[in-house]
């Protein structure tokens, strides 16, 4: 590989880097995506230094860079309104012929968010339950992994023990205290009245 492609380092003994370019930023990213919190403090401390030293170009380069982003945000809205406005005939089509699907897609996520809404109920639960007991608080349950389960056993919109009504609450079929796991195949929907 030419020399062109390896950063100059004096410490070095041929006064180049003994990794190329290309390596170093692989290796940056990689860290980046590792370490953002340390990746935001570093950036926090390079903008405290900028503005401490050089508060005018620093506050001066800031303004134009939320200019230009202000700028192309406001392109991207004129675009996409102007696409909208040429495509309204096609748009309209695509969803008078698709409306039973997203009307079922959007039934679905409701279903998901308000199982997520009460699971998370249930967490806040078993990690109280888990301090008074001094036991460790069990992993959150997947909400999606848990609408698939009660799906495929027949009680996704009922109580789970037969009375037909609708489900209210989630619950454990084997309790915590007596043993049982909190994982997807504990825990099942009921009405809370039977």
């Amino acid at each position: 590989m030419p020399l062109v492609h390896f950063r100059r380092h004096a410490g070095k003994p041929k006064g180049r880097d003994y990794r190329c370019k290309r390596c170093v930023a692989a290796r940056a990213r990689e860290s980046r995506a590792a370490n953002p919190k340390a990746k935001a403090e570093a950036n926090a401390r390079y903008r405290a230094v900028q503005l401490a030293s050089r508060p005018d170009e620093y506050r001066a380069a800031q303004r134009e860079s939320d200019q230009r982003y202000r700028e192309r945000k406001r392109r991207d809205r004129e675009r996409t309104r102007a696409w909208h406005e040429a495509n309204a005939d096609h748009e309209r089509a695509y969803r008078q012929a698709n409306a039973e699907r997203r009307n079922a897609n959007a039934r679905a996520w409701r279903y998901r968010r308000r199982v997520s809404n009460h699971l998370a109920e249930l967490q806040t639960v078993i990690a109280l339950w888990a301090d008074l007991t001094d036991t460790d608080t069990p992993d959150p349950v997947d909400a999606a992994a848990l609408v698939d389960h009660w799906t495929a056993s027949g009680v996704a919109n009922i109580c789970a023990r037969g009375c037909g009504k609708p489900w209210r609450e989630i619950t454990h079929v084997v309790p915590l205290s007596k043993g049982g796991a909190h994982g997807v195949t504990n825990l099942v929907p009921v009405c809370g009245r039977c």
